[in-house]
């Protein structure tokens, strides 16, 4: 799996000491060591005034990636020119509309801030993603999140919904 070299990068270079346990309030040490690590960049990021990542998955995804003897990241050309130009394929609010239409149906009578709604839906459809769905956008946020907010809106526009997901509380009667 292309996941695990990264999963042992961080492992390798990410040492919890057994004092900080008691504050972690993680079930996986390894998600802890990722959200660690996010911090560690967010703070360069602020010193560097470096906030926009301008590299996509897609040209992240064509780079050749591997960790070296010394816990190092090796990054080398594109393995394939063709695969820095292709588009990455992500959930379109399109493809959603459907699968979120259904979800809504089964939650109509929970009554759920927008946000609770939008993350229960993704960890739902979850298998159906890939990376770039989970890719964050020039707003800063993912774009499985912001395309659902789009479906959402797309799904009242056909009158097949009567819930907001833009206004605080979802509510409604969807048809």
């Amino acid at each position: 799996m292309a996941g695990d070299k990264y999963c042992e990068f961080i492992e390798s270079i990410i040492h919890i000491q057994p004092e900080v346990h008691t504050f972690n309030k993680y079930d996986n040490e390894m998600h802890f060591k990722i959200d660690i690590l996010e911090k560690v960049l967010d703070r360069a990021r602020f010193h560097l005034h470096h906030h926009n990542n301008k590299l996509t998955q897609g040209d992240f995804g064509s780079l050749g990636v591997t960790v070296g003897a010394h816990r190092e990241l090796l990054i080398s050309p594109p393995l394939d020119k063709r695969a820095s130009d292709g588009k990455p394929t992500y959930k379109r609010p399109e493809d959603l509309e459907v699968p979120l239409l259904i979800y809504l149906l089964l939650i109509h009578n929970e009554k759920l801030p927008v946000l609770k709604v939008i993350e229960r839906f993704t960890a739902e459809i979850n298998q159906e993603l890939n990376i770039y769905d989970f890719e964050k956008t020039s707003t800063g946020v993912m774009r499985c999140y912001t395309n659902t907010r789009f479906a959402a809106r797309r799904l009242r526009e056909k009158g097949l919904c009567t819930c907001s997901l833009t206004h605080k509380q979802v509510r409604g009667i969807w048809m």
